[in-house]
């Protein structure tokens, strides 16, 4: 009686190891095949990605140039890292990770945003103060004359209505906002000569 105990223990231990072996199998074979840097990538009759190689990501990280999914079936899918595919193309990309989003090609400005010539103006009107402001009088004739400049460009890039007149503009909220007289933002400056 104790050996069939321990025949039907043991028969009973080698069909759990058959059954675990059975579900590991199917899922196995389920969840198919990953293969790293195993196929070539050519554009033009060129090899750009070369198979068994890693390519250089943009953080200086490593990553596969390729990756190929064999499925259970047998089925083969290659991937490849979007920004490399991009860059052989010419294609801008980028990524707004508030919405996860990787954008193809250019993009249009955001809302809000400023143009390049904005963006340069600003640049220019930032290096203006730091010279507008200086005393004038004191100043030799080759700093004076950057001064006139800078001031010139301050005065010409900003909304103003001369003294003893009144004038309004409309804000991007639809509000209407007197504009200040020249005295009041420019106190002691003379009107650039055009």
């Amino acid at each position: 009686m104790k050996n069939i105990k321990n025949f039907s223990s043991f028969l009973g231990g080698v069909l759990t190891v058959l059954l675990v072996a059975g579900c590991l199998n199917t899922a196995l074979a389920a969840s198919g095949k990953v293969s790293y840097n195993f196929s070539n990538v050519a554009l033009g009759g060129e090899t750009k990605i070369t198979a068994g190689q890693d390519i250089t990501a943009a953080n200086g990280q490593k990553v596969p140039g390729t990756i190929l999914f064999t499925d259970a079936a047998g089925g083969k899918t290659n991937y490849l890292p979007i920004r490399a595919v991009s860059e052989l193309l010419g294609v801008e990309i980028g990524y707004d990770s508030a919405t996860k989003t990787v954008l193809l090609g250019k993009q249009p400005a955001a809302a809000g945003a400023l143009s390049s010539y904005e963006t340069e103006l600003e640049g220019r009107l930032a290096e203006a103060r730091k010279i507008a402001y200086q005393d004038l009088d004191s100043a030799s004739e080759e700093m004076r004359a950057k001064i006139l400049e800078a001031r010139a460009l301050i005065i010409n890039n900003t909304a103003w209505v001369a003294d003893g007149y009144t004038a309004s503009q409309v804000d991007p909220d639809g509000n209407e906002v007197s504009l200040p007289h020249f005295s009041e933002l420019f106190p002691g400056w003379d009107l650039p000569k055009a």
